[in-house]
């Protein structure tokens, strides 16, 4: 069982596409948990639920039963039918990044999160906190490199097992 997955590639590469396509899966196969999504800016999370999250939920045919009936969607956090809470957040929003467990925490373009949280930890820290008692935890990293001491270099850098794709 894979519990961190590490993805750094060029801009336009498909990142982002290929953690949404993980997150559908982690919701299908292990809903009625939380799931974070972080993204570097508030703007930027809004952008992403309403023009890629919430289109494709709607539109998945094995996930679109749970975003009837009893869901709800606000930027605040998404309500699906079966109890799974997706919550939309950024990398500034320590609030947000230390209120609930999640099972599933995804944090994309990586390296534009290097604000720190006021006087909290940096907002990764944060969001791997939120896993740390789960059995079936799924920590996510996507991001386009900047520099070798960024967070999405370090973060490989850990990694274990590195696969490389041309």
């Amino acid at each position: 069982h894979v519990e961190e997955l590490v993805i750094c590639g060029p801009p336009q590469s498909g990142k982002t596409n290929a953690c949404l396509n993980i997150l559908l899966h982690h919701i299908y196969r292990y809903g009625g948990n939380g799931k974070y999504c972080m993204f570097p800016t508030e703007q930027l999370a809004k952008l992403f639920v309403n023009m890629r999250l919430k289109p494709v939920l709607e539109r998945c045919p094995v996930l679109v039963d749970r975003m009837q009936g009893k869901s709800a969607t606000t930027l605040e956090r998404i309500a699906m039918s079966d109890g799974t809470f997706i919550f939309p957040a950024w990398g500034t929003s320590a609030a947000k990044l230390s209120s609930f467990g999640a099972d599933f925490v995804w944090a994309d373009e990586v390296d534009k999160n290097s604000d720190l949280v006021g006087d909290e930890s940096d907002p990764l820290t944060l969001l791997e906190d939120r896993v740390r008692t789960f059995r079936r935890r799924k920590i996510l990293k996507c991001s386009t490199p900047t520099v070798e001491t960024g967070l999405i270099w370090q973060a490989l850098n850990r990694c274990a097992d590195v696969r490389e794709y041309h």
